[in-house]
């Protein structure tokens, strides 16, 4: 998931949202933050490979600070017209259907 959301994504990254082309095709078609689902994923993973109290809280740590960045990415994002209307396509921020 993360191999195919970060080619789908090409040459438009970066570590702050910034005004760059808006990616609406490949992972993106089907949820707003591939990258982030793909991490979320493997949070789960190790968290049922690993499982320790300490392993779990980095999980839920890690998984609430994305959920966190995705939020603030879009508070960002809304202000361009294009985006808006992505949103309105793609109504799945990290998984389909939830």
């Amino acid at each position: 998931m993360l191999l195919f959301a970060r080619l789908s994504l090409g040459r438009s990254i970066g570590f702050v949202p910034a005004q760059r082309v808006i990616v609406t095709g490949g992972a993106y078609r089907i949820v707003r933050h591939p990258i982030y689902t793909g991490i979320f994923l493997s949070f789960i993973a190790w968290t049922l490979r690993d499982y320790s109290p300490r392993v779990l809280a980095i999980s839920v740590i890690g998984c609430g600070l994305f959920v966190l960045k995705s939020f603030i990415e879009e508070r960002f994002l809304r202000e361009d017209p294009e985006y808006r209307d992505y949103l309105t396509r793609v109504r799945w921020r990290w998984f389909p259907g939830i």
